[in-house]
């Protein structure tokens, strides 16, 4: 009967989640360095709050690593390019530790805020975000960023950004190495 409770019970809160580690299992096994090592091309759509289309995008990467004894390191250069034409460029710097672990840093992401979890074929990073706005400002978000690694040329990417804990927006992107 406890167990029949839970499973009502989270159904109803919407959540309870057993997080990454219900992919442990499963493969193919994503290493997020090994894969974003070289050319990515990306193609992706942002959500607004209320689920309608706010912009199409494409991503040009580049990952060229710069490893440091047994940790892989991997800088990730992105170019968007959006459906009016538009461009922003940005990176993340990505570390890869022995002990499996993934640190990050982009210039726009608060780098104590930044944690990551990885099992299987999935990834989750989470941290607050500073979301560039129209006018040269920024909207402090939190990003619940899941990838996905359907087969070691393909990722699916789908990231719910949140303020006052509220869902204010949603990306998916899909990812594919290029030349494959």
């Amino acid at each position: 009967m406890k167990k029949l409770f839970s499973v009502i019970l989270c159904g109803w809160l919407g959540g309870c989640s057993a997080g990454v580690q219900q992919y442990a299992d499963q493969k193919p096994a994503f290493d997020f360095v090994e894969y974003f090592t070289g050319e990515v091309d990306a193609w992706g759509i942002q959500y607004d709050w209320k689920g309608d289309v706010a912009s199409r995008f494409h991503i040009a990467m580049t990952g060229q690593r710069n490893d440091k004894g047994n940790q892989k390191r991997l800088r990730l250069d992105e170019v968007f390019t959006y459906s009016d034409g538009s461009t922003w460029e940005r990176y993340w710097d990505v570390t890869g530790h022995e002990d499996g672990r993934i640190t990050a840093f982009a210039p726009e992401v608060d780098e104590q805020s930044f944690s990551a979890q990885n099992a299987g074929f999935a990834q989750q990073f989470t941290y607050r975000f500073a979301a560039p706005l129209e006018n040269s400002k920024t909207i402090e978000l939190n990003m619940d960023d899941w990838l996905y690694m359907v087969d070691e040329n393909t990722v699916v990417n789908r990231n719910i950004m949140k303020k006052f804990g509220l869902k204010v927006g949603e990306l998916q992107i899909f990812f594919r190495k290029k030349g494959s």
